[in-house]
């Protein structure tokens, strides 16, 4: 079975970083890792990481693991923004997705694309080298989501389709799809 397979991943020595969905945390927590393990990073994407699952999941490590929340699509590097989640800080219901990575702007911005104010949910708009020319064959598609970048002249943006807001901290947390009610 899979959390076998993950079971045995958790216990294998040599293996101390590994990358996994929250999904895959409900697993780990139910697991008896009583015996040890060399895990001491979690890089965690794929899905809203809740803060309880987070903090069960570090307890259950007795504080000797790092948990990094990961945010990225595709069309971005997958890896654009990374937050390190703090059992004892963190009280949202959500773990934030961080800030942007290295050469990546991210912006929050209105139906209008106007920049929200902190606090304020906006759809999520990524831009910098890491973003993708467009779609294979789908220049419908690419002109959709890839459109021009209003805040730097002559640079593209990539509209994600997801509804975050920006923190005082500058650390954005994802609210869901724009196209989800």
């Amino acid at each position: 079975t899979k959390s076998a397979v993950l079971s045995e991943i958790i216990k294998d020595t040599r293996i101390d970083m590994i990358k996994l969905t929250p999904a895959h945390l409900h697993v780990i927590k139910e697991m008896n890792i009583a015996g040890g393990t060399a895990i001491r990073k979690m890089i965690v994407g794929g899905e809203n990481l809740s803060t309880r699952l987070a903090k069960s999941v570090s307890e259950q490590f007795k504080g000797r693991l790092d948990i990094f929340n990961e945010y990225g699509p595709t069309e971005a590097v997958v890896g654009c923004m990374i937050y390190h989640f703090d059992a004892e800080r963190d009280k949202r219901e959500f773990v934030p997705i961080g800030t942007p990575a290295a050469n990546t702007d991210i912006y929050v911005a209105d139906a209008s694309r106007n920049l929200v104010p902190i606090e304020v949910i906006g759809e999520m708009y990524i831009s910098g080298p890491g973003v993708a020319r467009g779609y294979w064959n789908r220049p419908d598609l690419t002109a959709e989501k890839f459109i021009e970048n209003p805040f730097i002249p002559g640079a593209k943006m990539y509209r994600t389709g997801d509804l975050a807001k920006r923190l005082m901290d500058g650390n954005l947390v994802y609210i869901g799809r724009a196209d989800e009610p």
